[in-house]
């Protein structure tokens, strides 16, 4: 039969009702953390669809704001360094301002759809360096932002905005009196400069879906791009092991090898300095380009889920308690850095992902760098892991690019020194090691002459004093074949040294004398295809190396 009381459970349980409610802003200017500027006299919820009426100004002064819809017909500002996400959709009609500052930008994420326009004010932190940026929304028009933008430099005809152009590898400037530019490209990257540090002003629709930006090889890989977000973006692991840029199998796949890395610029060293998953937690700021090396024609991708609000200054600090040492090479004013990073699983070869070339799209030339301990097939690497053990063994060599009567000083900057462990500098030419690892240590010295090169300058870590008497294991010397007729053998020093090319059935096929010199290149005869092996001798030491000519 039928039973009474289970008829009006049900009946109870279908009739409650747990609908939305809309907080509304009624203040006619104020704080968003100020409760009785709310209808709900609470702050808004993540459940609540929120409304800014026509004529009314709400300031977000705190962070990480969840909410439901939005609704803006007066004006909602977005202090610098706060953010909000908003789950459902975003529609204005009136204005939504977000601000950065020197330190600290804010940041707005919307999952569902964005109806209206944004404006995202980018702070430029002085006018004595250029700024990577890109337009982090959609429509903006590139005439519209030069005109406003009173503070952009001029020179002659150009001004300070430009795109990089790969195929003739330089700066397409903006040039005066132009009228048919068009919007910025979502993702695409430019250089700035203002004469005076301020905003500039991007103004059009939010980005609500993932970003697939076209990347070409052109001649050289290098390609300049953005985030195209009012919010923050994931680059590596340590910023977020599962959503970043580095990570995503395609963007990783079309970075080149041995430049799988993003590169922003440093003002300090003005220089592009690599980020890869050896770096700290690393984040793109809203309105923040980079480039990449990319080895085909493609996309990199940035996805909605990349998004994160990150508090203080675009760039984390280290908490790592890693070994690190950035070597610093200085030369008057300018001022160069490459890093080693002792990281727990990584090799003396190439860790992709981890060891990032240095950038050389600009030839610049004063630079500092490393080449790879082992496998070493030329490449100058900005930043180098390698294995947190077994210190002593490793020699790691350092390539200085100068000119002669340059006046050189290196120092280093090291953190989390292993006990026991002592770092030099070695100089081949002048025959001598210097201490690094105290932060009074400068090793300074004038070139005789021009210095294009690894070869001379190695760092070793090493639990004994090394002086020049000490027994080095591993031989300073390097042959790497750059292309199908040419060697190249760095770090020698040695007045009696042979170079043989033996084929693999052991045949001798060429033999030269060697000049006592650090970085030389020897050019081949026409070979025929095959494995070969180079034999270097000096009067210390033999090294043998396997190549294979195409």
């Amino acid at each position: 039969g039928l039973n009474v009381g289970d008829y009006y459970k049900k009946e109870v349980s279908v009739t409650i009702n747990n609908s939305q409610v809309t907080n509304v802003f009624e203040a006619s200017s104020g704080n968003w953390s100020n409760t009785s500027n709310w209808s709900l006299n609470r702050l808004p919820i993540s459940n609540d669809n929120v409304s800014i009426p026509s004529g009314k100004i709400a300031n977000l002064d705190v962070s990480n704001v969840s909410i439901d819809d939005l609704d803006v017909v007066g004006a909602l500002n977005v202090n610098s360094g706060k953010s909000i996400t908003v789950t459902g959709n975003l529609t204005t009609t009136g204005t939504v301002s977000i601000n950065s500052n020197a330190t600290s930008s804010g940041s707005i994420i919307v999952n569902g759809t964005s109806t209206g326009n944004i404006s995202y004010n980018r702070y430029i932190k002085d006018n004595a360096n250029w700024y990577l940026v890109s337009s982090p929304v959609e429509n903006q028009d590139i005439d519209a932002f030069v005109s406003a933008t009173s503070t952009l430099v001029t020179s002659g005809s150009k001004r300070g905005l430009a795109t990089y152009d790969n195929v003739n590898q330089n700066w397409n400037y903006y040039l005066n009196g132009s009228s048919t530019s068009g919007n910025f490209t979502i993702g695409d990257g430019y250089i700035i400069k203002l004469s005076a540090a301020g905003n500039v002003t991007f103004t059009g629709t939010l980005k609500t879906d993932n970003l697939s930006k076209n990347v070409t090889q052109g001649n050289n890989g290098w390609n300049l791009i953005g985030n195209s977000y009012p919010s923050f973006i994931n680059v590596n692991s340590p910023a977020n092991n599962t959503n970043n840029i580095l990570d995503l199998s395609s963007n990783f796949s079309i970075l080149e090898t041995g430049f799988k890395a993003i590169y922003i610029w440093d003002t300090v060293s003005q220089s592009y300095k690599p980020v890869n998953n050896a770096s700290d937690a690393k984040f793109l700021a809203p309105g923040q380009a980079y480039f990449v090396r990319v080895n085909a024609n493609g996309n990199v991708v940035l996805n909605e889920n990349m998004q994160s609000h990150q508090a203080g200054d675009h760039f984390l600090r280290s908490n790592s308690n890693r070994f690190e040492i950035k070597l610093i090479a200085k030369k008057g004013d300018l001022e160069k850095n490459t890093d080693v990073k002792y990281i727990k699983g990584t090799t003396t070869g190439l860790d992709e992902g981890y060891d990032a070339g240095l950038f050389n799209a600009d030839g610049a030339s004063f630079a500092v760098y490393t080449h790879l301990i082992s496998e070493s097939e030329g490449t100058n690497y900005a930043l180098q892991a390698l294995p947190n053990n077994n210190y002593s063994s490793m020699i790691v060599p350092v390539g200085l690019n100068a000119k002669k009567d340059d006046k050189i000083t290196f120092s280093a900057d090291i953190k989390n020194t292993p006990i026991g462990v002592k770092v030099y500098l070695e100089d081949k030419v002048k025959n001598e090691f210097k201490r690094l690892d105290n932060l009074e240590d400068l090793y300074e010295f004038t070139l005789s002459d021009d210095v294009n090169g690894v070869g001379r300058f190695y760092i070793h870590t090493s639990s004994k004093a090394l002086s020049v008497n000490s027994q080095v294991t591993e031989s300073s010397i390097k042959i790497f074949n750059t292309d199908n007729n040419t060697l190249k053998i760095v770090g020698l020093n040695s007045h009696e040294a042979t170079l043989k090319l033996i084929s693999v059935l052991g045949n001798e096929v060429f033999k030269t004398k060697l000049k006592n010199n650090n970085n030389q290149e020897i050019v081949l005869p026409k070979l025929s295809e095959g494995v070969y092996f180079v034999q270097v001798k000096t009067e210390l030491e033999e090294i043998n190396k396997k190549i294979i000519l195409k």
